[in-house]
């Protein structure tokens, strides 16, 4: 059975919404619009400099993902697709000091862990997101998020193993022990051997690689870090106040406090959502991030 607008008629607070012009027509409203590619920058995300308070750095990130707006499901459905090309480079000690070498069939059972954790971080309490246009009226969007390992991948995932004592520095400069995204080259290098990788398997918070996708689909850190000119990020909402955010406890700062993702960390997916459907001739005139149901990981 296909989505139909919803008859509610919904109080307020989408009235301030922001107008978001187009004057090509609405397509229809049982349409299914999918892209597999590049998608942002997001204007709405902007990273705080450290020296100058309030002022703007980067904007987030382009990302690379196969977003599916499925408007003909019961209830619609936005599902945000990204896949992972696992690289096991656990003896490579020139490039990683201090990386152990794994075994192929130890390496294949760590990492086959870890989509499973970013998929159940960033679907339990997930969003949804509630789209109005000209054509079809108001419309409530289910967001899932699918991280596998599949080919073509969207980022290519180099995997050390690397104890939590090493302090040497990989060839990039930065620690051998740390988990990073290079972004501009669509990889990462993840280490199996942090005590909060969800490779371990341990009954402790999983942190590392949740937030490392939150980087694949378009988000910046949130913590203050003066060294790198670094200090929280400014949010642009649709048709509500702008939001500051300097956290050390949410998922983009150092994940102490994960809980339910906030509003916030869609908006590089809502507003590529926007993009594809003024592509396709929609006339968006408000979209709004709202909470979902929780549940279960």
């Amino acid at each position: 059975m296909g989505c139909t607008p919803d008859a509610v008629n919904y109080h307020a607070d989408l009235s301030g919404a922001q107008a978001l012009p187009n004057s090509a027509v609405a397509g229809c409203c049982g349409e299914v619009v999918e892209r597999d590619d590049e998608h942002g920058p997001c204007e709405r995300v902007k990273q705080l400099q450290f020296s100058v308070p309030l002022v703007t750095g980067a904007t987030a990130n382009r990302f690379h993902a196969h977003i599916k707006i499925d408007s003909a499901a019961s209830p619609c459905k936005i599902t945000v697709s990204t896949r992972l090309q696992a690289q096991n480079v656990t003896a490579d000690v020139d490039r990683f000091p201090g990386t152990i070498a794994l075994g192929e069939a130890e390496f294949r059972e760590r990492v086959d862990r870890i989509a499973p954790a970013i998929n159940a971080i960033w679907n339990a309490g997930s969003r949804k997101i509630r789209i109005r246009d000209e054509k079809c009226g108001e419309r409530i969007y289910d967001v899932e998020f699918n991280v596998v390992f599949a080919e073509p991948p969207h980022y290519k995932i180099e995997f050390v193993n690397v104890p939590e004592t090493v302090t040497a520095l990989d060839e990039n400069g930065e620690e051998s022990y740390d988990t990073y995204t290079n972004m501009s080259a669509q990889s990462a290098k993840f280490n199996l051997g942090d005590t909060e990788s969800a490779a371990n398997n341990q009954s402790v918070r999983i942190y590392t690689e949740p937030h490392e996708y939150g980087h694949m689909i378009g988000l910046l850190e949130e913590y203050a870090d003066e060294a790198r000119n670094i200090r929280g990020c400014l949010y642009r909402h649709f048709g509500a106040p702008p939001e500051i955010e300097v956290s050390q406890r949410g998922l983009m700062g150092h994940g102490e406090d994960i809980g339910v993702l906030p509003a916030r960390y869609f908006l590089p997916v809502a507003d590529a959502v926007l993009k594809m459907l003024e592509a396709k001739g929609v006339t968006v005139t408000a979209m709004e991030i709202i909470p979902g149901p929780s549940k279960a990981g």
